[in-house]
This record gives C-alpha cells, structure tokens and sequence, in this order.
C-alpha cells in the first residue's frame, strides 16, 4: 500500500490494523519536499510516517523524481523533455542523459538518508531516478538524443550515492523492459548492483497477477532472484481479476513460482474484506504466524 498525501486517514488506519499488514510504502514528491534548492520541507512524508509507526509497523521509502521534479531544477539549466505517456497525458521530465540532474538528485537523496536513515522503522528504500516513469529504469518512451551507455553510466553512481546515503537500509531496483532495449538497461544495472552490492539490492517488479509477469520479465527475476541464489525480489500486487482465486494464483506465482518474499498490495485489495482471508494465508506461509 502506497501512502501519499490526500489519502483518508480513517481508511489508512483501518487497513494498517489488519493483521496481514506489516507496514506500507510511504511516498514523497520531490517538488513537494525540496520547493526550493536546498530547503527542505520533510511533513509530507513525516505526517504518514507518523501513522505507519503508530500501529507499530514499518515502512518503505519511495522519493519520486520524474514528473515531480521541481521548477527550480529546470531554472538551473537541467533539460527537459516533453512527451505523452501511456495514459495519453503530456508530461514533462528531466532529460534522462542530462549529468546535472543527476547531481540534484543526489544531493537530494543525501538529504533524505540524513533524516531516515536512522530511523528504525524503516524497512526499505526504493532506487529511483534518472529518470523513468516512477523508479527502475521505467522508460516508456525515451528522447531522440539518449543514449543507452549514458543513462547506465548516470545510474551506477546514482545507486552507490543510495547506498552511502542509506547505508543501514536495504534497497529495492524495479526491473522493466524499456523500449527498443528489452532488458538489455535492467540487465547491465542489475549486474552491476549485484557485483558491487550483493543481495543488499533486491529486484522488483510493478505487477504481479496470476497471469504476469510472463517472457522476458518472468525469466529475469528466476535468473537473477531467490531460484537463482543471487538476491531476493518483491511485487506490487494487484490480482486484477477481481477473484479470490486470483489472488490466491497471483500469491502463488510470486512465492512458489519465484520465491519472492516482499508484497506491496493495492488498497482496492486491501480494502475488500471477501480477500482477506488469502492475504493472511499467503502472509502466514511466506512470514510465519
């Protein structure tokens, strides 16, 4: 479950009370929490953090780039680029091969680990930047002048400045197929994530249904997952079908399939009582009762 400004807090609550629930992923919009160069404003973030911690859980971190990036960063000469993304909505991002936002980023990443890094009640952090749809390497569309060693080459050391900002954290990188490329990015990124950090960096995935992910997707996360002795992996789920049956087939996919441990969980799932009964299952097999 994503928390993020606007979201009823009766209903936040309410779904942290479930027993299957250990925590959520709290989510903070960069022009939100830096308005300004270096001021910083933290109650966004601070205001769910509070909640989640209230009922005795925990909490993942996802700080959002992209489309949330702010004015300033353009005002200080940061290119952008304009496009239509997958929902027919004109959007505008930071070029992904422009070396000065990565250096805004990274700085604000730095002062996020600052402030959380100690916290123990976090549980992950989510690599993001650089800068797809939301995290990972999630390019629907990519600007004529890109190039594919320049993103990579951009990435690597934006994943060592995650690492050093968080060192006490484990880390999430979300793997996805980017246009004209395949896995070739997600490849070369998680390879050199591994190498250099282990199983410290897990790989996610944004879906995970009874039906997906199949091809390519599929057979990244059994090479480079759990069935592979390598690092770990986690979804975000959402069983889509609308059955319980699904989700059950979905949970399977993910845990026998591919041996993954971590769950995010749409509320649409969480707030329909008929599924609870299979999120506690698959809770108690996967962690324990």
């Amino acid at each position: 479950m994503l928390l993020r400004p606007g979201q009823s807090a009766e209903l936040i609550n309410n779904i942290l009370s479930q027993p299957f629930v250990d925590g959520a992923v709290v989510g903070g919009a960069w022009n939100e929490l830096e308005p300004s160069e270096g001021q910083y404003n933290w109650a966004p973030l601070d205001t769910y953090i509070d909640m989640v911690k209230a009922k005795g859980k925990k909490f993942s971190l996802v700080l959002f780039p992209g489309r949330y990036t702010p004015d300033w960063v353009y005002a200080e000469g940061v290119k952008k680029w304009n496009w239509v993304d997958h929902k027919g909505q004109n959007v505008t991002y930071p070029n992904p091969t422009d070396p000065k936002f990565y250096e805004f980023w990274k700085d604000f990443v730095r002062a996020a680990g600052n402030r959380y890094d100690k916290d123990s009640s976090l549980f992950l952090v989510k690599i993001c930047g650089g800068t797809g749809a939301l995290c990972g390497l999630r390019f629907y569309e990519l600007p004529p002048d890109w190039d594919a060693n320049a993103v990579v080459n951009y990435w690597e050391p934006l994943v060592d400045t995650y690492v050093q900002a968080f060192p006490s954290m484990n880390f999430d990188f979300e793997i996805h197929t980017t246009v004209g490329q395949g896995t070739n990015l997600s490849e070369q990124m998680v390879s050199y994530n591994f190498s250099k950090y282990g199983s410290k960096i897990g790989l996610f995935q944004d879906f995970l249904s009874s039906t997906a992910p199949t091809g390519n997707l599929f057979d990244f996360i059994k090479n480079w997952g759990p069935k592979s002795s390598k690092t770990w992996c986690g979804f975000q789920q959402n069983h889509a079908q609308g059955t319980v049956s699904a989700l059950d087939q979905s949970y399977s996919r993910g845990f026998n399939d591919l041996g993954c441990l971590y769950y995010e969980i749409y509320q649409t799932d969480l707030k329909d009582p008929s599924l609870a009964s299979v999120n506690q299952k698959w809770h108690d097999l996967i962690w324990g009762e």
